[in-house]
C-alpha cells in the first residue's frame, strides 16, 4: 500500500514539475516586425525583423506585460484571442 501512495505522489510532483518548468524560466516577448505582432518565447528568433521588448522569470509576466501594452507596442498579439 505504501508503494502506490509513493508513485502516486511521484506522479504528481513530476506533473507539477512538468508544469512549472512550462511557466518558469525566462521568457521574452519578442515583437514581429512586419506585422507588429507580440509573441512570448524562450528565445529571440532568428532574422533581422525581431525585435526583444521585454526579458520575464514566468510565462505568465510576459503575457500581461503583453496585455498592458495592447495599444501601444503590441497591435496584435495571441495573447488577445
Amino acid at each position: 500500500m505504501h508503494k502506490i501512495a509513493a508513485l502516486i505522489v511521484v506522479g504528481q510532483v513530476l506533473t507539477a514539475g512538468g508544469v512549472a518548468s512550462a511557466y518558469g524560466g525566462r521568457w521574452l516577448v519578442v515583437e514581429d516586425l512586419t506585422d507588429q505582432t507580440c509573441y512570448r518565447m524562450t528565445e529571440l528568433p532568428d532574422g533581422k525583423n525581431w525585435r526583444q521588448l521585454g526579458d520575464f522569470n514566468t510565462f505568465r509576466q510576459a503575457g500581461m506585460w503583453i496585455w498592458e501594452h495592447r495599444g501601444g507596442l503590441c497591435h496584435s498579439s495571441p495573447v488577445f484571442s
